[in-house]
């Protein structure tokens, strides 16, 4: 669609980004099928593909511990995924 003008270049990344996030789901969906017995039951606490704290979550995780988490991963995607924004960073860092 980008070669055709009917779609701006700067959706290129954007789409990359939903391909790749489907291609996850799906490599994880294809790992943890290999184990025997694996059955998706949205009603178990730790269902596929899902997070949470306490009760819901498969080592018993606190709200903190949760959160913790989330944070640090998303920041992790975040930064070392789009390296436009370490060029930002640094240009803010040079500028000081």
């Amino acid at each position: 669609m980008t070669l055709t003008k009917k779609l701006a270049a700067e959706f290129l990344g954007t789409m990359w980004l939903v391909l790749g996030g489907a291609l996850g789901v799906f490599f994880i969906y294809v790992i943890a099928s290999g184990q025997a017995g694996f059955a998706i039951d949205p009603t178990a606490a730790g269902a596929f593909a899902t997070n949470g704290f306490g009760a819901f979550s498969p080592g018993g995780y606190s709200m903190m511990a949760a959160f913790i988490a989330e944070v640090v991963l998303t920041a992790i995607v975040a930064f070392l995924g789009c390296p436009h924004y370490w060029r930002w960073i640094v240009r803010l860092a040079i500028a000081q």
